[in-house]
């Protein structure tokens, strides 16, 4: 493990949590995570049950073939506004068409759950900065322009409303 965060104080000693975790740990964070290295997803496991794992996939599959956008709606629109990224994002008529029903319905339906279209817009933007951000390949300007921000300047003042900090101050907190 690389490090281990907790969006909560830290209960105890801290050194005890280092020592069970065997990297850093970090409280009061942004939220929970745990930082590896990319290569581990790739080891195969040692342990690894392939009856259960087809047991797994089946049920998987199962569950998959009834599901119901509407019994989950936030994550169908977070995954579509994911994968249009970085082209612009389109206002919840399209996106209510493009699922098949009426703006007013899809309104209905995310009120229901407590939900904002615009609000779920402005996290899934977040989550994609935040994970370029970390990822550290791109530059600020690059970020913000796959993000749908046309000057990055407005990116930096959506950022720290977000974060409540600027982009390079957030890397500084979780980069360590």
């Amino acid at each position: 493990l690389q490090a281990v965060t907790f969006s909560h104080a830290c209960l105890g000693d801290e050194a005890h949590y280092r020592k069970f975790f065997g990297c850093d740990v970090h409280f009061n964070a942004d939220e929970n995570s745990i930082l590896f290295p990319g290569k581990w997803l790739d080891e195969k496991l040692i342990d690894g049950d392939e009856s259960l794992a087809d047991l797994m996939t089946a049920q998987a599959k199962s569950l998959i073939s009834n599901y119901s956008a509407e019994l989950n709606i936030e994550n169908t629109l977070r995954a579509k506004l994911f994968r249009l990224l970085p082209d612009d994002l389109p206002e919840l008529e399209a996106m209510a068409e493009s699922q098949q029903m009426s703006a007013r319905q899809l309104r209905y339906l995310l009120n229901e759950k407590g939900l904002n279209y615009r609000k779920i817009v402005d996290d899934v933007r977040k989550d994609v900065a935040s994970y370029l951000l970390l990822d550290g390949h791109f530059s600020i300007g690059e970020i913000a322009g796959f993000c749908g921000f046309l000057e990055q300047s407005s990116f930096n003042r959506a950022f720290k409303r977000w974060w409540e900090c600027s982009p390079s101050d957030y890397l500084a907190k979780r980069v360590k």
